[in-house]
Formats: structure tokens, C-alpha cells, sequence
């Protein structure tokens, strides 16, 4: 009878364990500041008086803290931690300074478990100084602290384009492949896109990016203006949308900003006449000066049929899925559109891209049969106020930008001799046609993706894998594909291609951007608010490995294993770090 009444405690006291932990975790996922915790309890109890399980509840602010820190977060930094020892991974970092002005460093990894390319935010890292021996050394001690073997299992590095990350002469990147000979490299596709449109949109007059900032600036501090412009906007039919801020650091908001002046067009010159004759305020008349000039409109339609080809490769490379095996054809495709813009089109066919010498006048097609767009080309078409020395400036500036826009791409991704244009080969399209006979060249040129020097079990494995006709019926998607590779058998039940698998999945591995990381400073500035600007690294650390644990299951289904139970049952997990 004892044991019986023994059994029934132990379940209860688990049964509120349980509760805390997911009243815990329901905070750090909808980002509540702690002290919420004091009124919350109080509430449950009152609104569930029958509940013991209400009644028990110690969910006090100090308390659902130590379980965010030392509970949630701690199980999920070891699992992590666990996982980075037996398996290959990519490391993507970045350093910024949030809402106190404290600087970090962020970690995130990128690994396959369960046949599934993850993305895991593994550590923060506060800065004094950011200069790249800084940086380093504080990886590299992390590393060891954590008993994390880098020397053998990081295979990938990525960051943004920082001379202090990825310079040439000292940075993060050449310490780390001094130590690491074959380390696979990339500097971020989303950032270096980015700057490419960015050093194109150069060759753009300024007047037309001002304007779109004049626009916005004049309504942006001004309810009454905005009021107005409402009405305008209900006279021309058209949706009741603000106009956006073109931000120069946010890799698509310009396109964003460019695509709303067009559809407010109409509405928003009916209102600068307005405003220029009753308001008498100089701006609206500037504003209204440069909407009326068709020139401005040319290049804004330009703009949004130029810009997409670049932000829709960088909407794709900020997926959290495995890229990297498409992200050389991608950028082949974007060149190969901006070329067919102003190059002869026999010549762009029938020429290796590499070779194409894209600033040679002999290639280039004349002016007018030049693509600037298809609303461009029907303004020009159609708007016989035009001048030939407007159209003439218009066309030679997005000729320019045409050749600028090739000439940082090709500058910040090599298209000769580049390693990843082999990964390819593993897209399910290609292996099901299996036209390839051997992947020799790819498994020399990398090493460190495989545990063996022996390459012919790989390669017979792959010669085995083309002439497999299971594989017809196998999913298009990339680890789904591989996945069920690796699940085929011999006729004594032994795997039947575990070193290929193992060596793809090591590919997905590598990374293609560091969109991961600057997810996580975005999820860090919901967390520390103005009014949560004293919530200390420890803290955030806690919270964000506590979001990441429960991750696509939210608080209310995650489950909650025995070391969680164990983990609180222990002496010593009740501490809590100097806090807001």
C-alpha cells in the first residue's frame, strides 16, 4: 500500500513539474517578461479552484526564470552539444549589438539528424572588441569548453561579407583555415546579392531613390497627411496600403518601396497637386515636380522588373532548407537574364557563360532593342511627351546598370571553376536520369565530407545508386530523396549506400547563407524591449535554446522527457544569473 501511495506522489509531483515547465516554456515562446509569472499563477488557481495541480504550482518570476535557464535551455544546449560531437557540421556566424548596446557573437550550426538538414542556434558570445583574433579565439574556446571536436566534424563556415569575417589578409575566415586546410567557405549569397543590387542601383540617377525617400518622409510623421491621402486613394479605387520605407539595409525592402509607389501612382500625384497648391510647402511641390516628370516613372518601372531576378534569389537562399546543391544554377539563371537584356541572344546561347564578355559593344544589342522592362517598354511605347534625350538617358543608365549588376556578381561569385556547381549531381532529377557516371572529381575536391580515402566504394556506390529503379519513385525533394536512399538494403539487411548517403547529407551540411543568424538577432530584439533592456546574456541564451527545444511544437504539445523531470528533481537547478 506504501509503494501504491509512493507511485501516486511521484506522479503528481511530475504532473506539476510538467506544468511549470510549460508555463516556462509558454513564456519564453511568446517572449513575456518574467515578473508575468507572479499574477499568472494567482490567476490559474483562481480561475481552476478544484485543481491540486493549480493549487501546487510554484511558478513564482525567480522560479519559471531558473527553469527557462537551467531547466529547458540547458537540456536543449547538451542535446545540441551531444549531437555536434558525432556529427559533421557547418558553423554560420555574425556579430551585432542590441537595444544596451552589449555586442555579441552570434553561433549557429547546421547539421543533419533524423535525415533532416537543421538549422540550431548553439551560443552567444558577449564582445568587448570585434577585431577577427577576438572572434577566433572566442570560437575556438568555445569549442574546447564544450568538448566539441571542430578539428574533425566542421566541415562548412559562412558570415556576411565583413572584412573583419572574411578579408582577404586577417580575418575569422583565414584563422580558421589555417588551422582547418579544407574548410568549405561561403560568403553569404543574401548579403553579396544584396550589394550587388545595391552597387547597380548606383548607375540609377539619385533623384529617383530620393524621391521614393521624399515620399515616404513626407507622410511618415503626419496623421493629418496620411488622412488625406486616404481619401485620394478611395477616389482612384485603390487598396488603402502606406507607403514603405526603402531601407538600405534590408536586403528586399527596396523593391517593396518601389512596387507601392507604382500602384499609388495615380493616387499620389492627384494629391501632391493638391498639396502644392494649398499647402504652399516646398517639398510637396519638389515631390510633385519629380512625379510629374516621366523619366522618374520610366525608372521606377524599371526598377520593379529588374530588382525581383534579384530578390527572388535571395528570398530562396534565406530558406532554412538545404540550397546549396541548387544555388550555383541559380545565380546561372539570374546572370543569364540580365545578359538576354542587352546581349545578342545567339551569342549568349551559343557561348560558355564564363566567356561571355558582357562589356564588349560588339555584343550588345542596339538600344532600342534593349529589355528595360514590359511596363517600361510600353511608357516608352506609348507617352509621346518623351523627349530623345530623356529616353536616351534613360536607356544608357539601365544599360549601365545592366553591366554593373553582372560585374559584381561575377566578382562575388566566381563562375569558373567553382567546386559547388558539381553538387548538381545529387538533385533527384539528376540522379534518376543518371547521366552521370562517376562523382570521382566531386569526392576529391572535398575531402573532408567523407571519413574514407578509399573513393572507389563511394563511387561504386554511386554507379550502383543510377542503375537502382526504386529510385524512380523516390520524392523530388533533396533529403527526402536521400533519405530513402539510405534506407535501402542488401539481401543480408546491410545498408545498401551508407557512404554516399553519409557524403551527400554531408554537402547538405555546407552552407549558402547566414539568413539563420540574422534570425536570431530578429528573435533577440523581440526579447530585449525598451522595457526588458536590462535581460543579461545568460538570460537570452536560456530563452533562446527554450524556443528552439520546444521548436515546431509550441508549448502546449512539446514533449517532455524524463531528464526535464530529472533535471528538476536535482539539487542545484534553482540559481538564477543577475537579471532585468
Amino acid at each position: 500500500m506504501t509503494g501504491f501511495v509512493n507511485k501516486e506522489i511521484h506522479t503528481f509531483n511530475n504532473q506539476v513539474r510538467e506544468a511549470e515547465i510549460r508555463i516556462a516554456a509558454f513564456v519564453a515562446e511568446h517572449n513575456l517578461p518574467y515578473a508575468i509569472t507572479d499574477h499568472l499563477t494567482k490567476l490559474i488557481v483562481k480561475t481552476c479552484p478544484d485543481s491540486k495541480i493549480a493549487e501546487s504550482l510554484k511558478c513564482s518570476r525567480p522560479r519559471v526564470q531558473a527553469i527557462v535557464d537551467n531547466v529547458i535551455g540547458e537540456e536543449s544546449f547538451k542535446a545540441l552539444c551531444e549531437d555536434l560531437r558525432n556529427n559533421k557540421f557547418s558553423l554560420i556566424i555574425d556579430e551585432s549589438t542590441d537595444r544596451s548596446t552589449t555586442k555579441h557573437l552570434c553561433l549557429v550550426v547546421r547539421y543533419v539528424k533524423n535525415y533532416q538538414v537543421r538549422d540550431s542556434f548553439l551560443g552567444l558570445i558577449p564582445l568587448v572588441t570585434a577585431d577577427a583574433a577576438t572572434l577566433y579565439n572566442n570560437i575556438i574556446d568555445f569549442f574546447k569548453v564544450y568538448n566539441i571536436p571542430y578539428e574533425q566534424n566542421l566541415i562548412g563556415f559562412a558570415s556576411d561579407g565583413a572584412n573583419v569575417m572574411m578579408g582577404s589578409n586577417n580575418s575569422v575566415m583565414t584563422l580558421l583555415t589555417n588551422e582547418l586546410k579544407e574548410l568549405f567557405v561561403m560568403k553569404c549569397i543574401c548579403h553579396s546579392f544584396h550589394l550587388c543590387a545595391s552597387y547597380a542601383c548606383s548607375k540609377i540617377p539619385r533623384f529617383v531613390e530620393n524621391t521614393i525617400r521624399d515620399i515616404y518622409n513626407y507622410f511618415s510623421s503626419s496623421p493629418k497627411r496620411v488622412g488625406m491621402y486616404r481619401e485620394f486613394q478611395i477616389f482612384c479605387e485603390l487598396k488603402i496600403h502606406k507607403i514603405l520605407h526603402p531601407c538600405q539595409t534590408r536586403w528586399l525592402s527596396v523593391h517593396a518601396a518601389v512596387s507601392r509607389v507604382l500602384e499609388q501612382y495615380q493616387a499620389l500625384k492627384l494629391f501632391f497637386i493638391d498639396a502644392s497648391l494649398n499647402d504652399e510647402v516646398l517639398a510637396a511641390t519638389n515631390i510633385l515636380q519629380k512625379i510629374n516628370d516621366p523619366v522618374t516613372l520610366l525608372f521606377l518601372q524599371f526598377l520593379d522588373f529588374v530588382l525581383p531576378i534579384f530578390n527572388k534569389l535571395n528570398k530562396e537562399m534565406q530558406s532554412e532548407h538545404a540550397k546549396i546543391h541548387v544555388l550555383y544554377d541559380q545565380v546561372c539563371t539570374c546572370l543569364k537574364t540580365l545578359f538576354e537584356c542587352f546581349l545578342k541572344r545567339d551569342y549568349v546561347k551559343n557561348t560558355v557563360l564564363e566567356k561571355i564578355e558582357y562589356k564588349n559593344p560588339h555584343m550588345f544589342l542596339n538600344l532600342d532593342d534593349m529589355y528595360f522592362g514590359a511596363n517600361a517598354m510600353g511608357t516608352l511605347l506609348k507617352d509621346k511627351n518623351l523627349t530623345s534625350e530623356q529616353t536616351h538617358l534613360f536607356k544608357t543608365r539601365c544599360l549601365q546598370f545592366f553591366i554593373e549588376a553582372c560585374d559584381q556578381i561575377i566578382a562575388r561569385f566566381p563562375i569558373k571553376n567553382n567546386p559547388i556547381q558539381h553538387f548538381s549531381a545529387f538533385c533527384p532529377e539528376n540522379v534518376k536520369k543518371g547521366e552521370r557516371p562517376s562523382i570521382v572529381d566531386v569526392v576529391a575536391m572535398f575531402p573532408k565530407l567523407h571519413d574514407s580515402p578509399n573513393y572507389q566504394e563511394l563511387d561504386t556506390e554511386w554507379r550502383l545508386l543510377r542503375n537502382t529503379k526504386d529510385i524512380s519513385k523516390f520524392s523530388d525533394n533533396i533529403e527526402e530523396f536521400w533519405m530513402s536512399v539510405s534506407t535501402l538494403k542488401c539481401g543480408d539487411n546491410s545498408a545498401m549506400f551508407p557512404k554516399l548517403s553519409a557524403f551527400v547529407f554531408n554537402i547538405l551540411v555546407l552552407p549558402h547563407s547566414s539568413a539563420n543568424v540574422e534570425r536570431v538577432f530578429s528573435s533577440i530584439n523581440l526579447m530585449k524591449t525598451c522595457q526588458r533592456n536590462r535581460l543579461c546574456t545568460r538570460s537570452i541564451i536560456g530563452l533562446l535554446h527554450t524556443k528552439q527545444y520546444i521548436d515546431k511544437n509550441n508549448c502546449y504539445n512539446f514533449p517532455i522527457g524524463t531528464e526535464l523531470h530529472l533535471k528538476m528533481s536535482q539539487k542545484g537547478w534553482y540559481t538564477i544569473q543577475t537579471n532585468e
